[in-house]
């Protein structure tokens, strides 16, 4: 929804006749950038990291900052420092397997506390190799199975999280099926209860399939 209050708001009230077409346009905008953040990292994992890095030091060292920006990094740092070896961080001879690890370990986390992320997965491509395991997360959803065979309507929040974790399974196994091989024996068995089980709906029956004629 649109924000008033946002001083940028008189700006776009002057380009957009309702507030519809500014939130669409927003949205919009959030898309694209949604976008960039997937495509961009698999090209330029460390430099990616490194800004992310350079960003996190940029707010922590601001004078200026809010309330829940506070509650946020304090979130974010608690996260990271669980997950990433100091040793990794401060050494100055980085020990970039270890570190690697340790980011598909954190990423392990960010997944468990917000499932809608999910499809953000595909932009940790590079480092997959080194933690294929993170590509079961695809197919962890919640027991749903009496809900679909008895036609309930399942939340719109999570029908996009369990679209979402189809789709990414499709796109990771269509650019990069070498990381998949050695979880087939896991993924598959999986795969084809949900369909024979009727546990998936048509548009997730429909990702599953395309992903099985991959392999």
């Amino acid at each position: 929804m649109s924000n008033k209050s946002l001083p940028g708001y008189r700006y776009a009230a002057i380009d957009f006749d309702t507030d519809f077409e500014i939130d669409h346009a927003s949205m919009g905008s959030t898309q694209r950038m949604t976008d960039a953040i997937r495509l961009i990292p698999p090209i330029l994992p460390d430099k990616v990291f490194e800004w992310l890095r350079a960003k996190c030091t940029s707010m922590l060292n601001s004078p200026t900052i809010s309330s829940s920006e506070c509650q946020a990094i304090s979130t974010m740092t608690d996260c990271i420092m669980s997950a990433i070896p100091s040793e990794s961080v401060r050494g100055s001879d980085i020990n970039q397997i270890e570190l690697a690890k340790s980011i598909m370990l954190l990423l392990v986390q960010l997944i468990d506390y917000n499932g809608n992320q999910l499809q953000m997965i595909v932009a940790f491509s590079e480092y997959m190799d080194l933690y294929p395991e993170i590509l079961l997360k695809c197919l962890e959803k919640p027991n749903e199975k009496d809900f679909i065979q008895q036609q309930k309507i399942l939340s719109e929040s999570t029908r996009n999280l369990r679209r979402k974790a189809a789709a990414s399974l499709v796109r990771i196994g269509s650019t990069m099926p070498n990381l998949l091989q050695p979880l087939l024996p896991q993924i598959m068995p999986l795969v084809s209860n949900y369909i024979q089980s009727s546990q998936l709906m048509r548009i997730e029956q429909t990702l599953m399939i395309e992903f099985l004629v991959l392999f």
